[in-house]
């Protein structure tokens, strides 16, 4: 029995087209959307991993904000090092380090100085092999101002304590340390401290675990090196793209993890894990372990940390320095119309949906799709109907344009690679060789159709010889006979191999791109909150869409009108909802970024939020504050971020201490040592972080506490003669200073005693001549310095501050609120 494959007609492509498409990304969607149910206790503790110990474990440091500069922190913290103790007590081969010992200075963005006494948890599991190099696990335990932190990170360090009660029990073939540190939501300060601790020359290798949205599949957002991925071939439904390495290096994400500092500071070879579903929750009240919707999240993480860490303690060879690209398996006129038409969505894209994709993100892509199907596909049709091409002849013309272009495509992709190390676009080899096969199945199937031509013209001949013979010479079945041979040299399905070539180009590189089109959308679709352009969000899609319905291109004149029609109609309900519905609701709100400040020269107290606009403006119509008279509200754009700004007059904060003034909040000296060198000292009540912000920079700082026995902590100067270890590092001073210093104490009340020098260049033209009588002097006057000195704070507890309040009470149930660090500040200015 022949194989019989369906003929090249319009109805046969387009309903093979359409099924194939819709079912292709709708089991997508359901394995981007659904997680595997949580085993039962007892199916988990077979696994090794205690699930409902790891959830109480979560619930306990969650119940509320514990930022670095707060007391719940200090109550997340005894928590945490009673739990690893606990374990220790259990394990002998468990050995636990209570940081409270090492302090470190350095550099952060090139423009601010940061002096931080650390308070991580560390704690050490010697592997078999005490030679080979150990690998670090690391999860942080503080959160933001402003969130519980179930996600961030709550649910990594619950997956730290289950990998040392793991590793613990059974002991692994290398040393493996793990840094509960404090402070990675406050410049990185967990992570910077721990290169300070005399463990951290022990590992090469890290696995960082983060949380950048709430719930989720967790997924590999960066890893520095081919070698260390391979532990994720060793984990069940492994979720990774370079893609999102791209979107940081981009500055797509504007977030930054201890990845950057072990990285490049520690030059260690890793793997940044994290949680990117619902980013609408973070750093926000909404991050909890109710909003995670059931253990599923905790399950997946608490799994890809035992199966990642297992692997990497447990093998010999971690691989090379080979950079990564890496993926998860889920997932003439035709250059014309592929540029031009890029272009012209481009523009498109401004005037529709800019802020819908924030809550709905599926609207978005099915717009995107018609509206690339009717200006790519559409003009196909109708120019093959135009033109009265031969339906094979003008499928075999597109697909040799086809194979051109994305040949082209691999090409500029390689130089990108090799110039720019951006490997996001992996998957053009995967559409040059389904173009490739296709249209060498085309040319062959062509080819058999021409054989074939051939043989039946010889067939109508030799019939035509046998009908000249006399009548009773033809056999009584010859006709039978011909009708056999001609069967059997009959290409399959009518002469060619559509179908075939169909599934061949359209199916791996739709499956590849669909899946990396769910993960842009859920990944970045909501960072406009943050700041991050939409064009280029929407850019990226339609990009990819793009390049999931290329390979409908040599079949577009076979595509009924009809289905033209329905894609028109989804493209006018689409534009119509993008445009008018509203981005924002209550279940997926909008963050505005809080901050705080007060003079304290004149108590001058203005509260200032960010946020997208126009949705900034309307929220803050139901303020109060906002219209007093003496509120002056003014509206500007945030020069980092690019959000609207809007900055007024509103209520006092208000201290603990109710006989307390705010004056007597931040005592301050300052004191000239010389021409380009003070002291200064400073000290705030109820709080561990101060800062000084320089008029002119400074090119020296060291720091301890006031009155200390001890040595200053300097920021290392940078001489040029190779005692940096990290070229690029942010740890030394940069050569034309530093504008800011941050400090952060790890008690209360601490008074600081901060030692820094301006350069001393200016000191000639301050000079000044005076005479008496006939007696001339040269008098050399130091030069102005200014500023301001304060203190900070993070602590969010209903009535210290009013305006906050005041703003979670009156803003609309689309809005939330998040922290533009700090929460408050309060200052005075300085002049010596």
């Amino acid at each position: 029995m022949r194989l019989q494959l369906p003929p090249l007609t319009s109805s046969w492509v387009t309903k093979v087209s359409v099924t194939t498409y819709v079912l292709v990304f709708l089991l997508l969607v359901r394995i981007h959307e659904v997680l595997p149910a949580s085993p039962s206790k007892e199916d988990a503790l077979k696994e090794g991993i205690d699930l409902d110990g790891a959830w109480s474990d979560l619930e306990t440091i969650t119940r509320m904000p514990h930022p670095y500069n707060s007391k719940y922190n200090e109550v997340v913290r005894e928590y945490l090092l009673n739990r690893v103790r606990e374990i220790a007590s259990h394990h002998p081969i468990v050995e636990v380090s209570d940081d409270f010992f090492t302090n470190i200075s350095y550099v952060e963005d090139k423009f601010m100085g940061v002096y931080v006494e650390g308070s991580n948890i560390l704690v050490k599991i010697q592997g078999r092999n005490k030679t080979l190099p150990g690998v670090l696990f690391s999860a942080h335990f503080d959160s933001s101002a402003l969130a519980l932190g179930a996600t961030d990170d709550g649910m990594g360090i619950v997956s730290l304590l289950s990998l040392i009660k793991r590793l613990g029990t059974k002991q692994p073939l290398r040393t493996a340390l793990f840094n509960l540190n404090n402070g990675e939501e406050d410049n990185l300060c967990g992570s910077h401290t721990f290169f300070q601790h005399p463990w951290s020359t022990v590992a090469d290798t890290f696995l960082n675990v983060e949380g950048a949205g709430s719930g989720g599949r967790p997924i590999l957002f960066r890893a520095s090196s081919a070698g260390v991925v391979e532990a994720f071939r060793h984990t069940r439904r492994s979720h990774g793209t370079v893609i999102s390495s791209d979107a940081f290096s981009l500055g797509l994400i504007k977030s930054m993890t201890d990845f950057e500092v072990y990285a490049s500071r520690g030059g260690m070879k890793g793997l940044d894990v994290s949680f990117y579903f619902n980013r609408d929750k973070y750093h926000t009240m909404d991050d909890t372990v109710t909003t995670l919707g059931g253990k599923d999240p905790l399950w997946e993480i608490l799994k890809l940390t035992k199966d990642v860490g297992r692997y990497l303690t447990n093998v010999e060879n971690h691989g090379g320095e080979i950079r990564p690209i890496y993926w998860d398996s889920k997932s003439s006129t035709m250059y014309d119309i592929i540029f031009s038409q890029l272009a012209v969505l481009g523009r498109v894209m401004i005037v529709f949906g800019m802020d819908v994709i924030y809550s709905s993100p599926y609207p978005i892509i099915m717009w995107i799709t018609s509206l690339i199907m009717i200006s790519l596909l559409l003009p196909l049709n109708i120019a093959a109907k135009r033109n009265g091409n031969d339906v094979s002849s003008f499928k075999t013309l597109i697909s040799a344009q086809y194979f051109i272009f994305s040949a082209a495509l691999v090409l500029g992709y390689t130089q990108m690679l090799k110039n720019l190390g951006f490997g996001g676009f992996y998957f053009l080899g995967i559409l040059h060789v389904g173009a490739a096969f296709a249209f060498i199945l085309d040319l062959g199937s062509r080819a058999w159709s021409l054989y074939y031509s051939s043989v039946d013209t010889s067939l109508a001949l030799e019939e035509t010889d046998e009908a000249a013979q006399p009548l009773l010479d033809i056999p009584r079945d010859s006709g039978a006979r011909l009708a056999i041979r001609r069967e059997a040299t009959r290409p399959p399905a009518s002469g060619n191999l559509w179908l075939l070539e169909f599934f061949v180009s359209a199916v791996p590189i739709s499956i590849l791109v669909l899946q990396l089109v769910l993960v842009v959308s859920a990944g970045l679709g909501q960072t406009i909150a943050d700041g991050s352009s939409p064009t280029i969000v929407y850019a990226g899609l339609t990009v990819l869409i793009y390049f999931a319905i290329i390979p409908l291109a040599p079949f577009a004149h076979l595509l009924s009108r009809k289905a033209f029609l329905v894609v028109a109609i989804i493209l006018i309900v689409t534009s119509s909802y993008n445009y008018f519905a509203f981005p924002f609701s209550e279940n997926k709100r909008v963050k505005f970024f809080y901050t705080q400040n007060l003079d304290l020269d004149t108590v001058a107290n203005h509260v200032q939020l960010l946020g997208v606009q126009p949705a900034l403006r309307k929220a803050l119509v139901g303020i109060p504050s906002t219209r007093e008279p003496e509120a002056n509200l003014t509206w500007s754009t945030d020069p980092i971020r690019g959000l609207g700004e809007a900055k007024w007059s509103s209520l006092l904060p208000r201290t603990k201490e109710t006989t307390t003034a705010w004056n007597d909040m931040v005592i301050s000296s300052a004191r000239r040592l010389d021409a380009d060198t003070a002291i200064f000292t400073v000290r705030g009540r109820e709080t561990k972080s101060c800062m000084l912000r320089f008029d002119q920079n400074i090119i020296e700082v060291h720091v301890r506490r006031a009155g200390a026995n001890y040595d200053y902590t300097s920021i290392p100067i940078f001489s040029g003669n190779g005692t940096e270890t990290i070229p690029g590092s942010n740890y030394f001073m940069p050569p034309n200073g530093i504008p800011l210093i941050q400090l952060f104490s790890r008690e209360w009340d601490t008074t600081f005693e901060i030692k820094v020098r301006w350069n001393n260049t200016e000191i000639s033209s301050q000079s000044t001549w005076y005479s008496w009588r006939f007696f001339f002097k040269r008098e050399e006057r130091w030069p102005r310095r200014t500023g301001r000195i304060g203190c900070q704070w993070q602590e969010y507890l209903e009535g210290t501050l009013p305006a906050l309040d005041e703003l979670f009470t009156h803003l609309p149930k689309w809005a939330t609120l998040t922290v533009k660090k700090p929460l408050l500040t309060a200052d005075r200015a300085f002049a010596i």
